[in-house]
């Protein structure tokens, strides 16, 4: 018996001592098969590896023409026109593009002569451009016919209702001039309720002989018609006046409550200047029908605050330079300090804004015309289209909102009142949507019924 437990003993031992002999045994014979190596070897047997080298085709840039006034005689000013539309389309190049697709700015000087603007016009077609932006009253009205046959389309700083009506290919940053005018009416209407007259207020205008002076007239009188006032004009000066004293002895011969005029910025310098001294400055609001952006600062670096305070103009924006809390402000502000070094826009707001903003609203055309076509389809009539989609289009908040459609092709219509106090410019008004007041205006320009 005693025996049989010391084989019993031993054999458990035995046992015992043999399991982690046999894991060891095991575990070596696992660490000893080289996993990774005998895959790697089947990959290469099995699966080959091609060295394939993929040559990259490099994507031509979207080519857009841009012309204006830069030696002529508007182009002191007009220059901010080019500065503003080349600096947002670099601004779009430095940041990705139009889907990841680069601009190629064909840009010219007109010298304020259409045919010199036709031949930057022909020298771009034959380059390949499909877009076009005309920052001068002009060019797109005598190419209005043309470019649907060349395949471009045209963007106009749209202050001329015959090159946008009745609806081609040519669209507008803003509304024309005397759409622009129904907004001063609309003040003067609030205005002169105030007042609480009992009679009916009497506005009278004076126009320079320009396309678009001549056209404020007849919607000026509609409508002055429209609100019960009493219209009258006092005539038209030629762009080389140099003295207005006659044709304000016109204006004050009318008695009027309100005296609204359009004219270049040099032309309202001098204009006040004159009525300083004849002494009706102050006798009545004057009111400019537009451009009040585009003309503060040419008043402040060439009259004294006793001159240009209490004028006043449409203001055409709706963020100024001095709003440095609104996001397009900032962003142009931060562009031109890193290239300039300099906030260069505020010298010349109204021209800078607008043709930043019709470069915005190309590329969101542009941006639109690929989504719908691909890049390899995009033409003119795509961007057309993309063009005609544009539906509220909010450019950093700087003007108005953007609509267009088939038949509309006039941009932004929300405005307000600015003006000059204490030799520094504000803003008057809370913003003034002239939205339906200019709806029969088009509709009867585009032939709508």
């Amino acid at each position: 018996m005693h025996q049989v437990r010391i084989t019993l003993i031993f054999a458990l031992l035995v046992l015992l001592l043999a399991v982690p002999v046999i894991g060891a045994c095991t575990s070596e014979k696992v660490v000893e098969v080289p996993v990774e190596k005998v895959v790697e070897k089947e990959v290469i047997k099995e699966v080959p590896v091609e060295k394939v080298v993929v040559k990259e085709v490099p994507i031509a840039p979207i080519k857009v023409g841009i012309e204006t006034d830069l030696t002529g005689v508007y182009g002191a000013t007009c220059t901010y026109l080019m500065m503003g539309a080349r600096d947002h389309f670099e601004w779009y190049n430095q940041n990705g593009g139009v889907r990841g697709v680069q601009y190629d700015v064909l840009w010219g000087d007109s010298h304020h002569e259409v045919a010199k603007a036709l031949s930057l016009y022909e020298d771009w077609k034959a380059r390949g451009a499909k877009a076009a932006l005309f920052l001068e009253t002009g060019p797109s009205r005598a190419l209005k016919d043309r470019l649907p046959k060349d395949d471009i389309v045209g963007i106009d700083i749209g202050t001329d209702e015959v090159a946008l009506y009745p609806p081609g290919w040519v669209f507008g940053t803003w509304s024309p001039y005397d759409y622009m005018a129904q907004t001063a009416l609309k003040w003067i209407k609030d205005d002169w309720d105030a007042k609480n007259m009992d009679r009916p207020a009497k506005v009278t205008y004076l126009g320079w002989d320009h396309p678009s002076g001549r056209a404020n007239e007849p919607r000026l009188a509609d409508g002055c018609k429209k609100y019960g006032f009493e219209f009258k004009a006092a005539g038209y000066f030629p762009t080389e006046t140099t003295d207005f004293t006659t044709y304000l002895s016109s204006v004050d011969a009318t008695n009027p409550d309100y005296f609204l005029h359009f004219t270049g910025p040099a032309h309202t310098a001098v204009m006040l200047k004159n009525a300083y001294e004849m002494g009706i400055k102050d006798k009545y609001p004057i009111i400019m029908t537009s451009q009040f952006e585009a003309q503060y600062s040419t008043l402040l670096a060439n009259v004294p605050p006793e001159v240009s305070d209490g004028w006043m103009a449409v203001s055409m924006c709706t963020a100024q330079p001095w709003e440095l809390d609104k996001p397009g402000i900032q962003k142009i502000k931060e562009f031109q300090m890193n290239k300039y070094g300099s906030f260069k826009a505020e010298e010349c707001w109204g021209f800078y804004a607008v043709a930043w903003c019709a470069a915005a609203i190309v590329h969101e055309g542009i941006g639109n015309a690929i989504d719908a076509v691909g890049y390899d389809g995009l033409n003119g009539t795509a961007i057309k289209e993309g063009l005609e989609s544009i539906k509220g289009l909010d450019i950093d908040g700087l003007v108005g909102e953007v609509s267009y459609s088939d038949t509309r092709r006039h941009g932004s219509t929300v405005y307000a009142i600015g003006g000059i106090q204490d030799g520094k410019p504000v803003i008057l008004s809370d913003l003034i949507d002239i939205t339906d007041l200019v709806k029969p205006f088009y509709e009867e320009a585009a032939g709508i019924k």
